[in-house]
């Protein structure tokens, strides 16, 4: 990141996420080739390199996503989230919806691995949301509208909640679980009108925090409004997960909007809170991208004879494929986003449809599906449904 901003400013902030890739990679090779006897293997890294391989996804979903999502929803421009609201909803709602169906047709019908339905729909739960934390970056220096800025990053904030809601149904239902129109829809309905009344409450508690802070009247009013609004992204994730059972994703993104409509004028230091938000979500991104990096190579590693040759050119065929369904999304839904907001020029279509990037939520659910022991490695069929159960009913993670 240093070198980047110093040597090249014009290269997207993204593309430093690829040497942690790397390292991964490069690291999981040589653990794969080394025992904890061997001459040349640092023991304690041997070790530690084994634990992050047989790491819980759900703890890389508690410990980064929930900062990561509440950062970008902290920032939004509430004034612009008001005139594109309904555009953002097109876009993350019917939109994610689609975009995960056409996905779970080309899994279905075009890649040779015989899914089922279920098997396809998570997966083209997992390509839906998404990142484009690069996009936005370099809209940032180039000067895009910010219509368009918003646009992109308010659709990835709600597309992940919407991507999480599908992943999590799917995923249940590859484990066991039956469906019927009323569990759907009560599934749904809890999901999001619990999670979003929640993440409100918390945002509306962290800003009654933030205000008796605002005065500067102790030396620590700045650091306690930041630990404030670090321990709302947690608290809102963490209780909306694990103690209600609905959606973690959509509350943090909850309170993270209300931080940003009520909380700004009252932080006593803006620069220290952004410059501390920065570094975490620079920490948080890092490490998934490592971490995806290190699972990765250590999959293809164990799944000699499993992933061919021909699997990598499966994935430049996907490739081609997101980016035309994310065309044709925009294309069907064109007419209604010009009819409920400002116009859009096709330009900043056609801007759109390559900002539709996967990143650290898509990250996560992958490595959620490759750590999940109920699933099998060998066709990414169920093994077994002991972890999970088989009620909608039941929590997710």
């Amino acid at each position: 990141m240093l070198s980047l901003e110093r040597l090249a400013p014009a290269v997207p902030y993204t593309v430093a996420m690829c040497p942690p890739f790397l390292c991964g990679v490069v690291f999981a090779c040589w653990h794969f080739s080394r025992t904890p006897e061997s001459r040349v293997s640092w023991h304690t890294w041997f070790r530690s390199v084994e634990k992050w391989e047989s790491i819980n996804p759900h703890l890389l979903f508690y410990s980064f996503l929930p900062p990561l999502i509440f950062s970008e929803a902290m920032k939004l421009n509430v004034r612009l989230v008001q005139k594109c609201s309904a555009q953002v909803f097109l876009l993350a709602c019917p939109g994610v919806l689609m975009g995960t169906g056409l996905v779970a047709l080309v899994a279905k019908f075009l890649l040779p691995y015989d899914w089922s339905w279920p098997v396809s729909l998570t997966f083209g739960a997992v390509l839906s949301a998404t990142d484009p934390v690069a996009v936005v970056a370099l809209f940032s220096t180039l000067g895009v509208s910010p219509k368009l800025t918003m646009l992109v990053s308010g659709e990835s904030l709600m597309n992940d909640g919407t991507a999480i809601v599908v992943f999590v149904l799917m995923l249940k239902v590859v484990l066991g679980a039956s469906l019927d129109a009323k569990s759907v829809l009560t599934f749904f309905g809890h999901m999001t009108l619990t999670s979003v009344g929640f993440g409100v409450l918390t945002g509306l508690g962290a800003v009654a925090i933030l205000g008796k802070c605002a005065e500067e009247r102790f030396h620590n009013d700045c650091l306690v409004q930041i630990i404030t609004t670090l321990c709302c992204s947690y608290l809102a994730f963490f209780v909306a997960e694990s103690e209600l059972a609905t959606s973690g994703v959509l509350a943090t993104v909850s309170s993270g909007f209300v931080v940003a409509y009520f909380a700004w004028p009252r932080f006593v230091s803006v620069e220290a809170l952004e410059a501390v938000w920065e570094a975490v979500e620079f920490v948080g991104n890092t490490v998934i991208f490592f971490l995806a990096g290190l699972l990765f190579a250590d999959t293809l590693l164990d799944s000699v004879g499993i992933v061919q040759l021909a699997d990598f050119g499966w994935l430049l065929v996907l490739y081609i494929a997101l980016l035309l369904i994310r065309a044709a999304m925009l294309g069907v839904l064109w007419v209604p986003l010009n009819m409920v907001g400002s116009p859009i020029d096709w330009r900043e279509g056609v801007a759109m449809v390559w900002s539709g990037l996967r990143g650290a939520v898509s990250l996560t659910l992958a490595i959620i599906i490759d750590e999940e022991p109920a699933i099998s490695k060998r066709r990414w069929a169920p093994a077994s449904c002991s972890t999970w159960g088989a009620s909608l009913r039941s929590p997710c993670w």
